[in-house]
């Protein structure tokens, strides 16, 4: 089953084309996320993110029905200024 967004669209393309390339400045380092893969499961869409000025480094978001990308946004903020998280 694909999900679909209200316009239509598939729901993982409008989720990667909301956080791919979306540049975060958290502890004044500049980095840029770069998404690796979306998978709509369900009720649940879970992101892999890495970042540009780090290689090999990534985290796994998952957000629910109603999260916006200001949810999202929040979400890689938080992980980011994490200093045991995975950035």
């Amino acid at each position: 089953m694909e999900s679909t967004t209200r316009g239509g669209g598939n729901l993982a393309d409008w989720w990667f084309t909301a956080l791919d390339q979306r540049r975060f400045t958290v502890n004044r380092q500049r980095r840029t996320a770069e998404v690796v893969g979306v998978h709509v499961h369900t009720l649940e869409t879970w992101i892999q993110l890495e970042l540009r000025e780090a290689p090999g480094r990534s985290f796994l978001l998952c957000l629910r029905p109603g999260d916006g990308v200001m949810d999202a946004v929040r979400a890689i903020r938080a992980m980011m200024s994490d200093p045991l998280g995975s950035c």
